[in-house]
């Protein structure tokens, strides 16, 4: 595979640096063979020292059409890769390696990497903004490309002219990742969409993918000058020459790793994987992971786990948990045992290169005093409850430590913040469990005995309850809609009263006694409710009704008892 690159040098040194750090990872990249430097100035190749690097001396600055030339010339029958000088390529060229692209024409969108170390994908909307960079098998026909590689409003033009020439552009930039480097100048968007920016002639949009497949339809639009001499757009939509009809995988990463896979949430994972008929992970490919598989605390084991699977995406379930007494009895091994799980998953995550990982943390870790609703900035505000410090300082430890792997190594790991999680496969231990279960298996139990029920305090305190299968859903959308390292709530705002959660699982469950209220005993918080903005920015609002989950799970209690965790 060969890069085709316009080297030039900056008059600001630091913009050097990063022209030579891009250049220096696609000379270690292993699928690239060969780099092709053009060069106006030859002075600004001097240094530069690998038997992959070619330089190519020109007269003026090179224009696309000049390299695609070249490159129909000098390299035919090879696969070729046009980019700027601050693009680098990951592994993720096994793709274009490992397949047939003869009559596509890859016009990929960049994911940008940000002053903060995160990684932010450029074309949000996915309204087909395509930028850097563009991979083909030489010879292609494409012609009048006579403009500069990195000129603003140019990317969606060669687009265009490449469909021109019969091919098929695709733009599998969910697979295929391009890393834009740019911190010296970072922005999330630039004027290049702007009609001042635009030169005439006809743009091609081309929407992101996961496959090599062409899409249903391209938008296209035609920049002219109208009557009165002003820029204007007519648009249109045209359909691709011809379907490929062959899909990718990954033969370096595929699948998913759920660790903690046999708990709630990673059982209403599997459930959800089960259900869909096309998965919005990379692939449907997933691995649900016991304790009783791989002992997380132990290195040599988790590495040769990640060895073997070659993940790309990790959901990050797996954790020591337990009621109030057991966090207290034995906080340092609460503390000491999910330090070492986290570690050692993360540590593997990132020496076996995934792709992308997701952590779950707790909402209970957040600070014990703090302003409501509780964003999520506000996680190292304060310490946590003293009844589960060990586990909520580990849980911290787990969000820091997935943010510096982010920072220091541009890893996409985040991490989620759930609130109160319901659902089938929960603990319904008679004093280790949440509310809910708990309510669940006293009603069932006092239905059974033909008696009243008992429940502390009394019922008005207000929580945010979550499906389980709900979390499920989130945690698909994460992945692929959320790459910020920046931790996020996830779950439903809406509050319901412990009185409320009562009353649906009596109704549900068939209990017709009377619920007493011990108000001698503690009722707890009033409310302590997070806030849901950052989820419900990157589009997510879909809930089951309540009294629906509740359903779904006291029906699946009922026929499940006395087979269910905790009994």
């Amino acid at each position: 595979m060969n890069l085709l690159v316009n080297f030039f040098k900056s008059n600001n040194d630091k913009r050097n640096k990063e022209y030579l750090f891009a250049l220096n990872k696609n000379i270690e990249n292993e699928y690239i063979d060969n780099i092709f430097l053009f060069v106006e100035d030859p002075s600004h190749a001097e240094g530069i020292q690998s038997e992959k690097v070619k330089i190519i001396e020109s007269d003026s600055r090179p224009t696309f059409q000049d390299i695609i030339d070249f490159s129909n010339k000098e390299l035919k029958g090879q696969k070729c890769i046009i980019s700027n000088t601050d693009i680098f390529m990951d592994d993720t060229l096994c793709h274009v390696q490992d397949n047939d692209i003869s009559n596509l024409f890859l016009s990929l969108t960049r994911w940008d990497i940000k002053a903060n170390g995160t990684i932010e994908y450029y074309d949000v909307e996915n309204k087909g903004w395509t930028q850097d960079t563009y991979i083909y098998e030489s010879p292609i026909s494409i012609k009048d490309a006579n403009f500069f590689v990195g000129l603003p409003g140019q990317e969606n033009r060669l687009a265009y002219l490449a469909y021109e020439a019969g091919l098929n552009v695709i733009n599998p930039s969910l697979l295929v990742i391009i890393k834009h480097f740019h911190l010296t100048d970072y922005t999330s968007d630039s004027n290049s969409r702007h009609s001042e920016n635009r030169v005439q002639g006809k743009y091609l949009y081309v929407k992101t993918s996961k496959t090599f497949d062409p899409p249903h339809h391209y938008d296209t639009v035609m920049c002219q000058e109208s009557e009165e001499g002003e820029l204007e757009w007519i648009r249109d939509r045209i359909v691709p020459n011809y379907k490929s009809g062959f899909h990718t995988q990954n033969k370096k990463h595929s699948g998913v790793l759920v660790t903690g896979g046999t708990g709630l949430v990673g059982t209403a994972i599997k459930k959800l994987v089960q259900e869909k008929n096309d998965s919005p992970f990379f692939s449907i490919d997933a691995k649900f992971l016991s304790s009783s598989d791989c002992d997380l605390r132990d290195w040599n084991k988790v590495n040769q786990l990640f060895a073997d699977e070659m993940p790309e995406v990790v959901i990050h379930l797996a954790g020591k948990v337990g009621g109030v007494k057991a966090n207290t009895d034995s906080v340092a091994d609460f503390y000491t045992d999910n330090i070492m799980m986290n570690t050692n998953v993360l540590h593997a995550a990132h020496k076996h290169d995934v792709p992308k990982l997701v952590n779950m943390l707790s909402s209970c870790i957040y600070p014990d005093r703090v302003k409501y609703p509780i964003k999520e900035k506000s996680l190292h505000d304060g310490p946590p409850h003293e009844s589960n410090f060990g586990y909520a300082y580990a849980k911290r430890m787990l969000e820091v430590q997935s943010r510096a792997y982010s920072q220091q190594y541009f890893k996409n790991f985040t991490s989620v913040i759930p609130n109160n999680i319901f659902g089938e496969n929960d603990n319904f231990h008679r004093n280790d469990s949440h509310v809910i279960p708990a309510i669940i298996r006293k009603m069932h139990e006092a239905k059974n005995r033909g008696s009243n029920v008992k429940l502390w305090g009394d019922g008005t305190p207000l929580r945010q309850f979550t499906y389980s299968y709900d979390i499920a859903n989130i945690l698909f959308h994460i992945v692929n809609n959320y790459d910020s390292n920046e931790p996020i709530n996830i779950g439903h705002s809406e509050e319901i009263s412990i009185k409320e959660a009562a009353e649906a699982v009596a109704e549900a469950i068939g209990f017709e006694g009377d619920i007493i209220w011990r108000t001698d005993m503690p009722s707890g918080q009033h409310r302590k409710p997070c806030d849901y903005k950052k989820l419900k920015s990157i589009g997510w609002k879909t809930f089951t009704p309540f009294k629906q989950a509740i359903k779904n799970t006291c029906d699946w209690y009922v026929r499940n008892c006395p087979n269910v965790r905790g009994m």
